[in-house]
């Protein structure tokens, strides 16, 4: 759910849906962090999380989640506008921690 919404905001709201910007994600294991960084060609925007969505907007849902499902969110601007997440995994088998879809 975190990558699909980072990618979806990154393609809606990030490139303004346009089919000639590119969106990459990049995915790597670094001191038992799962980190994501997604970026886009689109401008920088201010990230605001909401203590508390307003579940009448139509937007604001998305990050606000993402941010309760994750240890850190950043929104980097270099050559290109970037989301970075920290997911801390399990020391002891490599998986992320109080994921309910991994295993034993």
């Amino acid at each position: 759910m975190i990558i699909a919404e980072l990618l979806n905001n990154a393609v809606i709201h990030g490139n303004q849906n346009d089919p000639k910007k590119n969106v990459s994600i990049s995915c790597k294991v670094e001191n038992e962090n799962l980190i994501v960084e997604v970026s886009d060609e689109g401008d920088l925007f201010n990230l605001k999380i909401p203590e508390k969505p307003d579940l009448f907007l139509d937007y604001g849902r998305g990050l606000y989640l993402v941010s309760k499902l994750v240890d850190f969110i950043d929104v980097i601007k270099d050559n290109r506008k970037k989301v970075v997440i920290h997911k801390k995994l399990n020391k002891k088998n490599n998986k992320l921690e109080d994921n309910p879809l991994t295993c034993c």
